[in-house]
């Protein structure tokens, strides 16, 4: 083989190397504390339902409609804030989920080169999971704040 030929199938053996890195690197995240939720806009405030459970988290209007275009999958003539996030996340991971721990405190849990995860507004790292599929947990004894629905 001449030395191109071999540069070129080392190159192409990095790469694959590098995309089974990339989901190598997978760590559990414990999320017996929390209870899956799902999404729902209510008003000015964000719905999470889980159960008879109901927790609401106000939010300013830019927010709630960056959610809602999220929620019904719509694409936007112009990206918003939440789609660059997403892209930008993209680049090296992927969004595994959303763990909401408080009124002001949520993580946003990557898988990439390393595990990571990002600090976030509960309302931010929402908008980032609807437009994604991720799934959103909330913890459970912040959850019991709610509104019984049932």
């Amino acid at each position: 083989m001449d030395a191109l030929k071999i540069f070129m199938l080392t190159g192409i053996l990095l790469v694959i190397i590098l995309l089974y890195a990339i989901n190598w690197n997978h760590v559990e995240v414990d999320v017996k504390n929390y209870q899956s939720v799902d999404v729902s806009l209510d008003g000015h405030a964000v719905g999470l339902l889980a159960g008879c459970k109901k927790l609401y988290i106000e939010t300013v209007p830019w927010k709630l409609e960056s959610i809602r275009v999220g929620m019904e999958e719509k694409t936007p003539q112009r990206p918003e804030s939440h789609d660059l996030i997403v892209d930008v996340i993209n680049i090296n991971g992927k969004p595994r989920m959303v763990l909401i721990n408080g009124l002001h405190d949520a993580r946003l849990i990557i898988s990439g080169l390393r595990e990571s995860n990002m600090d976030a507004e509960p309302d931010d790292a929402i908008a980032v999971a609807v437009r994604t599929g991720i799934p959103i947990y909330v913890k459970k004894s912040f959850l019991e704040s709610g509104t019984y629905m049932c």
